[in-house]
């Protein structure tokens, strides 16, 4: 989605901005997924903006990472839920509409490369601010 799509899609939200930054961020490997490289993403401090799904069903999942990206000041954006995030992050398969089927749930993600500065990107810098 550029950023043409957006500006005809209508108004830009905190969702559709999230997801444009972050299919933007994987068209140069900038996104990580993962307990284990989220973790390892976070304690290098190579990650720029962390994204968490809050129906997490591990807390302990959910507060390793909230303290890691606390101590290293990497800005946390919660997300309603895991499939979606899971579907933003690729994690699935679409049928010959063009609709997902078969998503696979992502509990955390990492952005380390931006892409290219769209608007949404400028829309999450003010939201984290």
């Amino acid at each position: 989605m550029c950023s043409s799509d957006l500006s005809a899609a209508g108004a830009l939200t905190l969702k559709t901005a999230l997801k444009a930054v972050i299919k933007n961020s994987m068209a140069c490997d900038g996104v990580v997924k993962g307990l284990n490289q989220v973790g390892k993403s976070l304690d290098r401090k190579d990650a720029l903006l962390c994204l968490l799904a809050t129906d997490c069903e591990d807390a302990k999942y959910v507060k390793l990472i909230t303290a890691l990206a606390k101590q290293r000041d990497i800005p946390l954006i919660e997300v309603d839920s895991r499939n979606e995030l899971g579907e933003w992050c690729g994690q699935c398969k679409y049928d010959k509409a063009g609709l997902p089927v078969k998503i696979k749930g992502a509990s955390s993600c990492v952005i380390k490369d931006y892409g290219e500065t769209i608007e949404a990107h400028s829309f999450i810098e003010d939201h984290i601010a």
